[in-house]
């Protein structure tokens, strides 16, 4: 099998495994719920050993006796050499130190208040930069959205996601805000922040591989960028090739 054909199975696994619910069952309020405990389940397979997901809620505390918390985030990857304060199956309460990376999960992110969950994504990953010790190394601060209603991003909503980013902290918006998104099977935007030169999102069309492109960026951030060093197994097209604008 050619990798990029391999690389779309993951985008037809992901939509095929979460649509069996909703073919069963049509009035469901937990699909939502579902559709991230499918999310979790692929992902988990390409998780080096040393990192793991989950769901739930990250603290932090700058003074004895007083804590703060994050909402509660669909995934959370954390480096499990780091100790955790509270774990239940996939539930986990864990100190920001030992966060890799978080994911908001959507059924159809631009159906949703697009602002508000840029807004609170940005919101949760300056919460763990600010906890951490070492600011040096980028968190991974995802949107992954299974559906859209249509094949891209309007420039009113453009303008929302680079307004909320610039919004933040200027001097560190690349360390944590939201820097990648999975808009639907077919659409996916990346961030290129300050580690690059640069502060600029692009979006791409890439049929059938946004899913796959969104996980294999995700394992880039959080192993050091060791999947770039095997770049045509893990990104199996050029999506430069693919790119529609920078904004």
């Amino acid at each position: 099998m050619a990798l990029i054909d391999y690389h779309k199975s993951i985008t037809r696994e992901i939509i095929s495994t979460s649509d069996r619910v909703r073919n069963l069952v049509t009035d469901w309020g937990e699909e939502g719920r579902y559709k991230e405990e499918v999310f979790k389940n692929i992902l988990k397979r390409f998780l080096p050993s040393n990192l793991s997901v989950g769901t739930g809620f990250i603290l932090n505390s700058q003074e004895r006796n007083e804590h703060h918390n994050t909402n509660q985030i669909d995934v959370i990857i954390y480096d499990n050499s780091y100790p955790v304060l509270f774990k239940e199956a996939d539930f986990l309460i864990i100190p920001a130190e030992g966060v890799r990376g978080i994911i908001e999960v959507k059924a159809n992110l631009l159906n949703q208040d697009l602002k508000s969950v840029i807004d609170t994504c940005n919101r949760n990953g300056n919460f763990i930069y600010e906890a951490k010790r070492n600011k040096d190394k980028s968190i991974f601060n995802g949107v992954f959205s299974y559906k859209s209603r249509t094949s891209g991003l309007s420039q009113a909503q453009r303008k929302i996601i680079r307004t909320s980013l610039n919004e933040q902290n200027v001097d560190s918006i690349g360390k944590y805000g939201v820097n990648h998104i999975a808009i639907s099977k077919d659409s996916f935007v990346k961030h290129w922040g300050i580690e690059y030169g640069d502060e600029t999102y692009s979006q791409y069309n890439l049929i059938d591989l946004s899913f796959s492109f969104f996980i294999s960026n995700l394992l880039d951030y959080i192993t050091d960028n060791e999947i770039s060093k095997n770049n045509f197994i893990w990104f199996a097209e050029d999506k430069e090739n693919r790119k529609v604008f920078d904004f």
